[in-house]
């Protein structure tokens, strides 16, 4: 059976989709997307994840420290109040997993249309740093109520850059 190549939009639009899905499903927050993607202001937390195999992708998710720790909060049922200093390495999974299922989101639809690729383990990743400059890009902002992030997409990339 062939498989229609999905376009550079619809796996956008599928990122989208995986950013709704899963701030709702982990931490019963409802995104919604901006048509502007400027920098966040102040410190910043960035995981990138991705996929390799038919095709290659990067998926960089950038937070504000203190959206960080009200995701944390959420997603573990604890008042910001609760996360002390020494919980910035839980604070930071939480943002590595919110790539995850992000990243996972896109990876599974693309698998869908025949694409098969697996899925990079999201790590931390130097917030002002941005992904190869290959293939196509899309940065996308997202709101919660008064907090902002922002989500990027680098498709294309070869499979050396995306490991």
């Amino acid at each position: 059976m062939s498989h229609t190549p999905a376009s550079f939009e619809q796996i956008c639009e599928w990122l989208v989709t995986g950013v709704l899905e899963a701030t709702s499903a982990l931490y019963n927050l409802e995104a919604q997307p901006e048509d502007y993607a400027a920098d966040l202001k102040g410190p910043t937390v960035a995981a990138v994840g991705g996929f390799t195999g038919e095709m290659n992708g990067e998926v960089r998710l950038i937070v504000s420290r203190e959206f960080a720790y009200v995701l944390a909060g959420r997603m573990l049922s604890l008042a910001e109040t609760d996360l002390e200093l020494e919980s910035e390495t839980l604070v930071n999974d939480v943002v590595i997993e919110l790539n995850n299922m992000i990243s996972g989101s896109v990876k599974s639809r693309l698998c869908d249309t025949g694409l098969p690729c697996t899925l990079r383990i999201p790590v931390l990743a130097a917030p002002a740093a941005s992904a190869p400059d290959a293939g196509e890009r899309r940065r996308v902002a997202f709101r919660c109520g008064a907090d902002r992030f922002l989500v990027e997409l680098a498709l294309g990339l070869p499979a050396a850059a995306s490991r």
